[in-house]
């Protein structure tokens, strides 16, 4: 479930009473933000949009893959020195706040900002551990579990809706698999898909999306 944008300084829970070393930025959708082995320069905090976080092998081959959206951390292993063991690229366009490492270990004395930094650090990590591994379990069960997670993003509103192509790499299917797989969704009224995909019956959807985590 993605988690509710940041609509301005007065909303972030890193704003301190002595100011902040977070600047905005805007990205535009299919922007590498980070590259896989990079080391970051800066830690960041998504406002809005959507960003995907993947990891490949030596040749290439995608292994795992997940999206972040508003409230997430990146760059954070940063601050030790260790580079990034994931990609992270643009899906949507994004809106964030960045500060240099200097700057934030600098922030990081102020009590304050120390504490709600580390507690959203605290949330990236858990949500980390439930992270879903898109690519195990039935084929109906993995696009049921993405489609439940991501259905904002799939069903568009102010944002451009997620592509079945790139949907279909973030779950390593064949986007004619994925086509098929919707198709018998939206036979069974699981889900339209006509513009974008918007669920129908979200308890089905969740029954299927449990056969795959039980299968995994």
């Amino acid at each position: 479930m993605l988690d509710s944008q940041i609509e301005g300084c007065a909303h972030c829970p890193v704003m301190t009473s002595t100011g902040c070393v977070f600047q905005p930025k805007k990205l535009s959708a299919d922007t590498l933000l980070l590259a896989q082995g990079g080391l970051a320069e800066s830690v960041a905090i998504i406002r809005k949009g959507i960003v995907s976080l993947t990891a490949v092998d030596e040749e290439g081959d995608q292994l795992w893959a997940t999206i972040r959206g508003p409230r997430s951390v990146l760059g954070l292993e940063s601050l030790k020195g260790v580079p990034t063991e994931l990609g992270v690229r643009t899906l949507t366009e994004v809106e964030m706040c960045t500060a240099p490492l200097p700057s934030l270990v600098s922030m990081l004395q102020q009590a304050d900002g120390a504490h709600a930094l580390f507690d959203l650090a605290l949330q990236e990590l858990l949500k980390q551990r439930r992270d879903i591994n898109w690519k195990t379990g039935s084929v109906e069960g993995r696009v049921a579990r993405f489609v439940l997670a991501c259905e904002r993003l799939l069903h568009g509103g102010r944002d451009q809706p997620l592509s079945k192509v790139r949907m279909a790499s973030l779950l390593g299917i064949r986007p004619e698999t994925l086509s098929r797989v919707l198709n018998r969704f939206a036979a069974r009224k699981l889900v339209d898909s006509t513009r974008g995909i918007q669920v129908l019956d979200r308890q089905a959807l969740s029954r299927l999306a449990g056969d795959a985590l039980t299968d995994a």
